[in-house]
């Protein structure tokens, strides 16, 4: 069991996920600005305090006590949150052993970074010297994510941000909610008689879209979830219409649609998906291991 002591909710998930990276088979109890029961025996203690831009802390391992101690010229916390993580990278990599491919780095965007310094003009060693330094990123991440940011840019040069937008659509339905999921997420076999509510207050809030940004075109729309495929094809008729009669398609230079459970896709959704102008499927298997995917509760197969 491993304790983690934090002085501000600010850093205090920075702490936890970095924890969790290299820790994730131990329980972690999570103190934020309070004390802690010393009866209980942990095998790590983790603490971090932070004064404005002064970090202090220590990481103590079975007797063996790791000291955290530096002070960072800036405002930006973005800057003292990432010393805060490679302070730990560094501890915690001593500790185990181990090193993450991705270093710092545990959000579900890493490219979003690359992306950045792409559009501000840096050069390829500079953001590859950058991932490596700032995030302790390997150096084979670094280039695969520069290379998907690279893939991007081209892409989005096409889009107008001034006067466009990209308009996402939330289903939160699923045949079953996978064992990992964290998203808005509900079995459409106990809320299927919910569905039709569910569309109605959707346009509610759509229409309301639609008028407050009635200058602007929309350059994609994606149809994600849960999975949008749960819905009837009458249920996709109505939301594609009510589309049509609300949005400018002009511009619209893609249109998709998740499609990543086979278990809730028949021959006449795809058929109106297709019939309303979708031009992209997003298959999303998460992963192409059986047992895997029994375990996380998807009941399908590979082969479908």
């Amino acid at each position: 069991m491993i304790k983690l002591y934090v002085n501000t909710h600010d850093c205090e998930n920075d702490v936890r996920v970095m924890t969790q990276a290299f820790f994730p088979d131990c329980k972690i109890v999570t103190l934020v600005g309070e004390q802690s029961d010393d009866s209980v025996e942990y095998e790590i203690c983790t603490s971090v305090t932070v004064n404005a831009n002064h970090v202090e802390g220590e990481i103590v391992d079975v007797g063996k006590k790791y000291k955290i101690d530096f002070h960072e010229e800036t405002e930006d916390r973005k800057i003292i949150r990432n010393h805060i993580k490679r302070e730990l990278y560094s501890i915690y990599a001593d500790i185990t052993g181990k090193k993450l491919p991705w270093g710092t780095l545990t959000g579900i965007r890493p490219v979003k970074i690359p992306l950045k310094l792409v559009e501000e003009g840096k050069s390829d060693k500079y953001i590859i010297d950058y991932l490596q330094s700032e995030y302790l990123t390997a150096e084979r991440k670094a280039k695969l994510s520069l290379s998907v940011a690279k893939n991007e840019h081209e892409l989005l040069k096409k889009i107008d941000y001034q006067n466009g937008y990209s308009l996402y659509i939330g289903v939160p339905f699923c045949p079953t909610t996978c064992l990992y999921c964290s998203f808005t997420s509900y079995p459409i076999g106990m809320w299927k008689d919910r569905v039709d509510d569910y569309l109605e207050a959707l346009f509610k809030e759509l229409r309301f879209l639609s008028s407050l940004l009635r200058d602007k075109k929309p350059d994609s729309i994606y149809i994600g979830g849960g999975t949008p495929t749960t819905l009837l094809p009458y249920q996709f008729e109505k939301l594609f219409n009510f589309l049509e009669e609300n949005f400018d398609y002009s511009c619209l230079k893609e249109f998709t649609v998740e499609a990543g459970r086979p278990d809730s896709i028949t021959e006449d959704k795809l058929k109106v998906i297709k019939a309303h102008g979708v031009d992209r499927i997003s298959i999303n298997p998460q992963t192409m291991n059986q047992k895997t995917l029994d375990l996380i509760g998807r009941r399908h197969t590979v082969e479908q």
